[in-house]
């Protein structure tokens, strides 16, 4: 689950919705893999450290003069490679806490993040009056909230979660679901959404 790239041909396996992506290995340019990006997925883009959480290293990429700075600053914090995926337009993250007892799944109520940048990022997550607004129930319709429990299952069980996860998706501004993320640890402090989930 650590490693993103990994999780994301797993997710789109199982028939679980993920974002288009292209994955850049450490040892690739700058500009080879913008080169790539550019026909393969266009712009706008967003990269990400395929090995780091909590929006560490991550950016949205919205022309080419970004890309390589954006490149930069991802490829110094991570040595595991680069995830390049477009750039959805979100409405919104929701996110599903699940907690294993014994050989019992259960699921937490579903969160919901809405950050009007549209990008969640460190700052906003851990920083002191974050703009964000974060519910620990998400009031979503109840097909929704049935398609993301048996997305958040199948990961789980495939996965072999033990002990406790939170499983993040994307709702787009068209209502399309997207997997984002299992996060294998998440956060327990007093901005922390799995706990109060």
């Amino acid at each position: 689950c650590l490693d993103k790239r990994l999780t994301h041909l797993i997710a789109a396996r199982l028939g679980i919705p993920v974002a288009r992506s292209i994955f850049a290995d450490p040892k690739e340019t700058c500009g080879a893999a913008r080169e790539r990006a550019e026909r393969l997925l266009g712009y706008p883009l967003f990269l990400k450290p395929s090995d780091l959480g909590s929006s560490v290293g991550a950016s949205p990429v919205r022309c080419a003069p970004h890309f390589e700075r954006a490149y930069r600053e991802a490829t110094r914090l991570s040595s595991r490679g680069l995830i390049i995926e477009e750039l959805v337009d979100i409405d919104c993250e929701l996110e599903i806490g699940a907690l294993v007892d014994k050989s019992k799944l259960i699921f937490t109520n579903i969160g919901k993040i809405r950050a009007d940048s549209g990008f969640y990022d460190y700052k906003e997550k851990y920083g002191e009056g974050s703009p964000a607004v974060v519910s620990a129930e998400a009031h979503i319709e109840e097909s929704v909230a049935a398609e993301l429990k048996r997305h958040a299952k199948k990961l789980c069980q495939f996965m072999g979660i033990r002990s406790l996860c939170r499983i993040d998706f994307f709702r787009t501004k068209k209502g399309e679901i997207l997997f984002n993320e299992i996060n294998t640890m998440p956060g327990f402090t007093g901005a922390s959404l799995y706990p109060r989930m």
